[in-house]
Formats: structure tokens, C-alpha cells, sequence
């Protein structure tokens, strides 16, 4: 899709995320962010956009875009860590072998926290498990439902081999790729995100972006990371925007479904709210590349 960068809207004609470096005046909570820059802004789950009175189109949340930007979706529990989930690590592979046959066992260097990772026949689904947690994840996506359905398949496998009575956290990860060409040599971020940069009171027009912002979100908190880089390989360049919800408070293995459907209902809606309407055309493949 390629990109225009349009003019630099007026304070108050956004209500997406804000990102602001000596912002004149208040304009959320305040939030931490790369860089020690001090940010205030918000993640909202409605949008609107105030001074014309227009609304951020409908979406549905069964809806599968054929043009989706997402390159991975990862769903993690944790609970206290258990000695046992080390030892009996065979039992739980032997249980999924069947739709998991990969194995990888980390070396030095991986994370000292995934103990192994099971993946499909072609690489595109897996299972992560440490002393502490259990993750499944797709890096080609096929709908939350089916998701959620063979995470729970999953989920069901380990709780008859490891006894997990607690959890720690639940999360929901989503991570976005998004390609972009240039506007005179400036990132259009407005052609795709409702998003706006903003040193002291004046927008700033980016070249590249790098920013991590943490806000608190419905009964948890998200870290939304926006970045631009040039993938190896194509040699084009990407937006990346990463969501990654949180819950640790209130968990119940027993209420785990519902839990897993609200993470999910929450990263869905704030990535609907952030992009535009002409994005999401795109992204139904109702527009031009």
C-alpha cells in the first residue's frame, strides 16, 4: 500500500495514541516509554474523533482480513514455577507429538526461561513450555476461534500432566508487519494509524520510529511498541506494531476460557481503534495496493 503523508492535524482531532515529548498541558495518564521521554496519551477501545462528529467504522471481531498484517500471535500463561514440568517434559510431548512433532531444545544463548518448543509439521504453530509457563502460538493465522480451539487442546494436555492450581499472569500477543514506501521522504503513519507525534506543540513529521508505550487497559495493561526497520532479505521497509496484553490479577485456572476471550477481545478492539478506515480497506482488500 502505498503511503501519502497528509497535513499535521490540530491537538484534539485524534483520540487514538498520542505520543507527546513536553506535551503544553495534560492529556491522559501519564505513562513510561523508551527513550526516558516523558508520554501521555491513551489506548482507547472506542474511538471518535472529536470536532466533526465522525466515528470509527464498525468491525467485526470474526472478521479474517485477507490482506492481515499480522505476522504471529502468541498466548502465554504463567503459574508458579514447578520442578516437575522439567522432568516430565516427555510425558507432555508424547501426549502432542502427533500435531506438534518438532522439537527444539534451547542452547546457549536462548531464553533461560523456555525449557522446549514443540512445532508443527511445517513450522507455522507451536508450543512453548518452561518452569513457569506455557505458550502456544501462530505465525500463520487463521481466526481467534481456532486459535483459541487449539490452545485449549493444548491447555488441556498440560493440566493432566502438570497440576497447575494458580496462575501468575495471562497474555495476548499480537504482532503486526505493516510495508510502507516513503512520502518525501517521511513515514505517512496518518494513512495507516490513528496516531499522531507531538514535540512540544508542534507534530513531528518521523523519519523513524522506536517507541514502547504501557498503559493500563481493561483489567490488565498493554505495551504497544511501534517501530520501523528494514527487513533482511526484501530490503523494504516495515512498520512493526506489537500489542501485548496483560492480566495478573483476579486469575482462576477455572475461569481460564473466559479470561483467554476477554485478552483477545481487548487486543483485537485497540488495534481496530488505532487504525484507519482507509487501512482497513486495504486490509479487506477493498483498495489498491
Amino acid at each position: 500500500m502505498r503511503g501519502r503523508w497528509g497535513r499535521c492535524k490540530g491537538a484534539g482531532e485524534h483520540d487514538g495514541l498520542v505520543i507527546a515529548a513536553a506535551l503544553a498541558g495534560r492529556c491522559g495518564k501519564s505513562l513510561l516509554a523508551r527513550h526516558q521521554l516523558k508520554i501521555y496519551g491513551r489506548v482507547g477501545l472506542a474511538m471518535s474523533t472529536p470536532g466533526n462528529g465522525s466515528v470509527t467504522r464498525a468491525f467485526d471481531p470474526e472478521e479474517i482480513y485477507p490482506n492481515s498484517p499480522l505476522i504471529e500471535v502468541v498466548c502465554e500463561i504463567r503459574f508458579p514455577p514447578d520442578l516437575s514440568i522439567d522432568g516430565r517434559k516427555h510425558e507432555f510431548q508424547q501426549q502432542i507429538r502427533d500435531e506438534y512433532p518438532n522439537v527444539w531444545i534451547p542452547g546457549r544463548g536462548d531464553s533461560e526461561t523456555v525449557l522446549c518448543r514443540f512445532e508443527d509439521t511445517y513450522r507455522t504453530a507451536g508450543v512453548l513450555i518452561g518452569l513457569d509457563r506455557m505458550a502456544r502460538y501462530e505465525k500463520k493465522y487463521t481466526g481467534h476461534k481456532n486459535f483459541i480451539r487449539h490452545f485449549f487442546k493444548v491447555v488441556d494436555v498440560f493440566k493432566t500432566v502438570y497440576k497447575i492450581k494458580n496462575l501468575t499472569r495471562l497474555g495476548w500477543r499480537y504482532i503486526n508487519i505493516i510495508p510502507f514506501v516513503r512520502s518525501d521522504g517521511l513515514v505517512p503513519l496518518e494513512d495507516f494509524l490513528k496516531i499522531k507525534i507531538l514535540l512540544g506543540e508542534s507534530c513531528a513529521l518521523p523519519l523513524r520510529l522506536d517507541v514502547t508505550v504501557e498503559s493500563m487497559a481493561a483489567d490488565g495493561s498493554l505495551t504497544t511498541k511501534l517501530a520501523t526497520l528494514t527487513q533482511q532479505g526484501t530490503g523494504r521497509e516495515v512498520m512493526v506494531l506489537d500489542f501485548d496484553f496483560s492480566m495478573t490479577a483476579n486469575l482462576q485456572v477455572s475461569k481460564l476460557r473466559s479470561h483467554v476471550r476477554h485478552a483477545h477481545s481487548v487486543t483485537r478492539a485497540t488495534f481496530e481503534t488505532l487504525i484507519t478506515d482507509q487501512y482497513r480497506e486495504f486490509l479487506r482488500g477493498e483498495a489498491g495496493e
